[in-house]
């Protein structure tokens, strides 16, 4: 109110100055002029102080006004000021949100807080599966419509200022963040951490680099030696489908666009779905976008994880390889069509976990010549390999490795605290661990090279000793190739090589026998395979194919290469034992000799064609009878071997190892005999077979022992039921005796063969010799003093059991099984 009239007050005066000026204007005098100056100069004067004194009120009255609105209003909240977010000091108490707003604000605490998460959890996985996901922008949406022109005053379109972008960026993790997060899954290998991964593969997470984060899943999992069946069931669809697992993408986001009068299009610059205009910056991540390839994805699979792929592994992709029905783009596409050649060679690397899938190759015989011959190579080595570890036929130098192939197969499955705790004691001088086996290995010691190769890979190692140390690597194999499909498989192979190796009509009357060509390594093949099948089919297969081309000799086989070449499982020397073979003639003194001239010179020049031929034979069954010696040495020798990979296996100490009580009374054996050796096994159950009873038993022993040669002889004859063996020059070995036993037992219809080597020194020998040759002018006394003279013996025995292939064994009554005498070895 004050204010109102205050300004009517100050309008009143303006008014009445107005009046006074213009009375005295209308006087006209020069006075009035001059006093008019000086009244305008006063008016002025006036206003200045009217407006100062107005300002004045004007004020207190906002103060007055403003004091009485508070007076009457309530009070006002103040508009709070936005509070910048920030993370917890703590990372143990991130959530998914601080994880993925640390992401976008580039927070230098992110890595820590990725590095926190080390335990696996779902909601773990979580985080890092939305840290991993390449963040996406705004939706893109319609441009809106253009607004209608405006025109200046000149009617002329007006300029229109085009809108400015709002920036927005995008933030994905470093390369070293990506990197981290995917070892965390890889290392966590939990269902749900593998689910991600997958996902990441397939497309359905986009990564900020997709080629570099799939290639560091493919190659995470090729480096593990054992996945789980889920996982490489996953992997081999990658590589025989990656088409389907990951479709190739589309379009490009980053694809160069153009509108409709050719100028380039930003794709980073866009109108939203929202109706703003934003440009997208993109910062963090690699800087690589590039995607990875189907084909790229099984090449990766095939180079990487190919060579830790088990055995199923690889006989899928075998089967895929065989399928009729395969995709026809694999026959079309260039591309596919050697990626299918790659397979194939990958399938023919020789090695035990590819064995089963080249059978698969093998029975479909639709390889050409080179691969199907390869295959045949590795078979081989498989097959030598299962029969040698079923029968621990190892060399010499496999004992020595054994004994570290052992160690360090031990080592490879202790846990890496283990090891350390472990080596910690062995520099300890208390620790000694001799109660374990391992220890005792360690306390025999190892010769200096065997401890240098400890740093080679099992790998390295012969495969048999693989199959000994792994057993259940072999176990697969021995069920696809001890199997009666296989076996049969082999012998319809064989049957096209004998007709090259027999001739249709054998002339027994020649005098010269039949010659056949040396067969290649591809006919050999077949048999070198069937001949490591501990199989009782096998070796009546055997013992029929020798028996019929006895005529021909065991040289003619030989040259053949079916003796010579050939690795064989132990039931051969049963096989070659039963043919018919005979002694030699003993060897004559001079006297005799001188003889048996006189009386030739007497007999008619003209030999009947009955006596030729009788003589023909005599001479075929010797020489069999010398071949039958010469595998007897051999299978004496791979024994000796045998039991001590035998002894080392069941932790026995070579003093320990005692032969049973039926080979003490068998053999004559005195009781301060010294066992070397003692062996003892029996064949595996075949598929087809009731029980191990059916198959082949082997219990070998050596031993050595000081007697009186001649009379521990005579003893031995006797207690064993043994025949002393002539073998001819051919075969004769000098200080060796050979005694054989080889019968068809009444009671079971089992083929008995026992077999003994006694050898003696050459000094008594040589000793003997002389005595025997000063008998004759008559100088009994010596040689009977010699036979007093006890000496060192070393005496191997050889006792096998087993199914007798001959025809009279198979009219054998099946109630006979079973009623063995008592006391076999």
């Amino acid at each position: 109110m004050r204010r109102i009239l205050s300004w009517g007050l100050m309008c009143v005066m303006v008014v009445s100055l107005v009046c006074v000026a213009g009375c005295g204007g209308g006087s006209g005098s020069s006075g009035g002029s001059k006093a008019s100056s000086q009244e305008s100069s006063g008016k002025k004067k006036v206003r200045k102080k009217l407006k100062k004194k107005l300002n004045m009120e004007e004020k207190e009255d906002a103060e007055v006004s403003d004091a009485s609105d508070v007076a009457k209003e309530p009070p006002q909240e103040e508009t709070p000021q936005e509070v910048k977010r920030t993370l917890p000091e703590q990372v143990a108490d991130w959530t998914a949100d601080d994880y993925l707003w640390a992401r976008a604000t580039k927070a230098k605490e992110l890595d820590d807080a990725i590095a926190f998460l080390t335990e696996p959890s779902e909601a773990g996985v979580a985080i890092l599966a939305s840290l991993l996901t390449k963040p996406e922008p705004p939706a893109r949406g319609e441009a809106p419509a253009p607004a209608e022109p405006q025109m200046d005053e000149d009617g002329k379109p007006m300029r229109v200022e085009e809108p400015q972008p709002e920036e927005w960026e995008v933030v994905s993790l470093s390369s070293s963040q990506i990197r981290t997060v995917v070892e965390t899954l890889l290392r966590w290998d939990t269902p749900e951490a593998n689910a991600v991964l997958a996902k990441v593969v397939r497309r359905e997470i986009l990564t900020d680099d997709d080629r570099t984060v799939v290639g560091q899943i493919l190659d995470g999992y090729a480096s593990r030696e054992n996945l789980s069946p889920e996982l490489e069931q996953w992997m081999l669809s990658l590589l025989l489908d990656a088409d389907a697992v990951r479709p190739l993408m589309e379009v490009s986001e980053k694809e160069e666009q153009k509108d409709a009068e050719g100028r380039r299009i930003d794709p980073n610059t866009y109108w939203t779905t929202e109706g703003k205009y934003i440009r997208v910056r993109y910062s963090g991540g690699s800087g690589r976008t590039t995607d990875i390839t189907p084909a790229e994805i099984r090449l990766r699979v095939l180079e990487r994880y190919g060579k830790n792929a088990s055995s199923a592994f690889r006989v899928a992709v075998a089967r895929f390889l065989t399928n009729p029905d395969i995709d026809p783009s694999y026959v079309k596409d260039e591309e596919k069509k050697t990626f299918v050649l790659k397979l194939l060679n990958y399938l023919m690397e020789n090695t035990s976990k590819n064995f089963q899938a080249q059978l698969v190759l093998y029975r479909q015989n639709a390889l050409d010549i080179n691969h199907t011959q390869k295959i045949e190579t590795t078979l081989v080595s498989c097959l030598n390999a299962l029969c040698r570890s079923w029968f621990l036929l190892g060399e010499e130098k496999d004992v020595s490795e054994y004994l570290v192939a052992l160690r360090e197969y031990q080592e490879s499955r202790q846990p890496a605290s283990e090891l350390r705790d472990e080596a910690s004691r062995e520099k300890s001088p208390a620790g000694s661990g001799s109660g374990s086996l391992l220890g005792q290995i360690t306390q025999q010691g190892t010769a200096p090279e065997e401890k240098e190769r400890k740093t080679r890979s099992r790998r390295e190692l012969p495969l048999f000793l693989e199959f000994v140390l792994v057993p259940d690597e072999a176990k697969a194999l021995r069920k696809e190739l001890w199997s009666p499909e296989f076996i049969a498989l082999l012998q319809k192979r064989m049957a096209a090589v004998v007709v090259k190796l027999m001739p249709r009509n054998i002339d027994l009357e020649a005098e010269t026998p039949a010659k056949v060509e040396r067969l290649s390594d591809r006919d050999l093949a077949p048999f070198q395979m069937y001949l490591m099948i501990p199989s009782n089919e096998v070796r009546q297969t055997v013992f029929g194919l020798l028996d019929r081309g006895w005529v021909m000799g065991p040289e003619t086989f030989r040259q053949a290469g079916l003796l010579e070449r050939m690795v064989t499982e132990p039931g051969f020397l049963l096989a070659v034992k039963t043919v018919k073979r005979d002694d030699a003639e003993p060897e004559l003194s001079e006297k005799e000799k001188e003889r048996e001239a006189k009386k030739a010179k007497n007999r008619p020049s003209k030999v009947s064609k009955a006596a030729a031929k009788k003589e023909r034979e005599k001479k075929i069954a010797i020489a069999w009878q010398a071949e039958v010696f010469r595998e007897i040495q051999i299978w004496m020798k791979k024994l000796e071997q045998a039991a001590e990979m035998q002894r080392i296996q069941k932790g026995t100490e070579l003093a320990d190892v005692k032969v049973p009580e039926s080979f003490v009374t068998n053999f004559a054996l005195p009781e301060d005999a010294a066992t070397v050796a003692y062996y003892r096994i029996q064949d595996p159950v075949l598929e087809g077979e009731k029980n191990a009873k059916e198959g082949l038993k082997i219990s070998y022993a050596h031993v050595q022992l000081s007697a009186r040669y001649a009379t521990y002889l005579l003893a031995l004859k006797k207690s064993g039921k043994l025949e002393q063996r002539e073998i001819g020059e051919r075969g004769r070995s000098g200080n060796v005796v050979w005694l054989e036993r080889f019968e068809v037992d009444e009671h079971t219809g089992r083929r008995i063969s026992v077999d003994v080597l006694i050898e003696r020194s050459e000094e008594a020998v040589r000793a003997e010799r002389a005595a025997s040759d000063d008998n004759e002018k008559g100088k009994k006394k010596a040689r009977a003093k010699e036979n007093r003279e006890p000496e060192d013996l070393d005496v191997f025995l050889l006792w096998m059991e087993g199914p007798d292939w001959t025809a009279a064994a198979s009219e054998k009554p099946a109630s006979a099984q079973g009623k063995g005498k008592k006391g076999t070895p």
